[in-house]
């Protein structure tokens, strides 16, 4: 895979591919910008090369690719996550405090949160509902399982702007 090229990634045991612009990589991870469809963008993707299946550059991918070169979305920064392992992705999100939103091996799960703690094998995360509260209780993921993990989304910042006009804060 080529840094700054559109490719489509297809995750072991999902339909649906997750295609994006490669940034930079890892043995461990991979950071995309994200393409939701056609031509838009939408935040930053961790995805664990543990969970490729394949990564391949379709014709439509290169098209897809100058549209967004003329858009100016293969020049967005993005910022520079620390993936020498499978933990310091985790634990720089835990520092930034990051909102992010959990994608695991089951394509049709996934969660919003923010990681309070990071073991070794697993961390622990608060989860802000569909509905953008923030809920009580902390819950546990395995680093194994995460799929990809999705940052700055139009669904995560949403939610926090959803969250922030309420009074139950």
């Amino acid at each position: 895979m080529e840094n700054k090229k559109l490719y489509t990634i297809n995750i072991k045991n999902w339909e649906k591919p997750i295609v994006g612009i490669i940034e930079y990589s890892s043995c461990k991870w991979i950071v995309i910008k994200r393409i939701a469809i056609d031509y838009m963008f939408d935040g930053i993707s961790l995805i664990q090369r543990r969970h490729i299946k394949s990564c391949k550059r379709t014709k439509d991918n290169k098209f897809a690719e100058k549209v967004l070169a003329a858009k100016g979305v293969i020049d967005i920064t993005i910022p520079q996550i620390p993936l020498e392992s499978s933990l310091f992705p985790i634990k720089w999100l835990c520092s930034q405090q990051k909102v992010v939103e959990f994608w695991t091996v089951e394509e049709s799960t996934s969660y919003v949160g923010k990681i309070n703690e990071v073991r070794t094998i697993m961390f622990h995360w608060t989860s802000m509902s569909s509905r953008g509260k923030w809920l009580t209780d902390t819950f546990t993921l395995k680093i194994k399982d995460i799929v990809s993990i999705d940052i700055d989304t139009d669904y995560i910042l949403s939610l926090l702007i959803y969250n922030q006009s309420q009074t139950w804060k």
